[in-house]
């Protein structure tokens, strides 16, 4: 399978997954909560007192769904394969003659794949313990790894535009040369 045929193969696997989270597990999550956001939706972070009040909000069936089906599973699935999306979409857009540093330029998704685990992670552990038993700490290292989740998959997404309007620059450059 040559690289554009796996890329069209991850990018529809991870669209998929973002869409089963968006229109599926996500709103059961708001509703398990009274419509309050999931941890993973606010990406400016929470206190300690969100977190409390979200935990609190949940039912004990919402609370086994998070953990379980969205932080346990999709969300397990996903930045995996928006890592790939995402770089193997820099590696195509980029010029051949940029050599190496195309191969430095993918490693730019990787820090907010890395930080939407440590967010998974996290927000597992807070549904373990639960509102009362949750600490500060619990709760600043959840919300530090979602912001910074925010922060690397927006850094992410501006160099793939960056990227899509350098391609397209390319091209009306090369069809004036004809």
């Amino acid at each position: 399978m040559n690289i554009k045929k796996f890329y069209w193969l991850i990018f529809s696997a991870t669209i998929g997954i973002y869409a089963i989270m968006l229109f599926w597990s996500l709103p059961k999550i708001m509703a398990a909560s009274g419509d309050l956001l999931p941890f993973d939706l606010r990406p400016k972070g929470y206190s300690f007192a969100d977190a409390q009040q979200m935990l609190n909000a949940l039912s004990g069936e919402g609370t086994e769904f998070y953990m379980n089906i969205q932080a346990g599973m999709l969300d397990m699935i996903f930045p995996a394969l928006l890592f790939l999306t995402l770089a193997l979409a820099y590696w195509l857009l980029m010029p051949e003659k940029w050599g190496k540093w195309r191969f430095f330029v993918t490693l730019v998704a990787l820090p907010g794949s890395v930080f939407d685990y440590l967010e998974n992670f996290s927000i597992i552990k807070m549904l373990e313990l639960g509102a009362d038993n949750i600490t500060v700490q619990n709760v600043i290292c959840a919300s530090t790894n979602s912001s910074y989740k925010s922060i690397f998959v927006t850094i992410s997404l501006v160099l793939l535009l960056a990227l899509i309007a350098l391609w397209f620059v390319r091209k009306y450059q090369s069809k004036n040369k004809q």
